[in-house]
């Protein structure tokens, strides 16, 4: 049971890292006004994030950030709804 618990931390833990770099490379990609890249980088980090709320609407605003930089007011619109 404890080799079980041991794995499944070990697992959370890579997960978690590897998400944050993901969010980490949107974040330095949308300071360098890569909005469309940006945004990309942060799909896929939403798409693994994990059930917080708090996290999941910090990368809806970000994504509709991307989507209000690149004009698209709609999309924008969208995604502040869901944020």
């Amino acid at each position: 049971k404890a080799i079980l618990s041991f794995v499944l931390s070990v697992t959370f833990v890579i997960i978690t890292h590897a998400q944050n770099k993901i969010k980490l490379r949107a974040d330095d990609l949308f300071k360098r006004e890569q909005y469309n890249e940006a945004l990309n980088y942060y799909k896929k980090a939403l798409s693994k994030a994990a059930k917080d709320k708090n996290e999941k609407a910090a990368l809806q605003f970000q994504i509709a950030e991307c989507y209000k930089f690149m004009n698209d007011l709609k999309q924008a619109e969208n995604g502040m709804q869901n944020a």
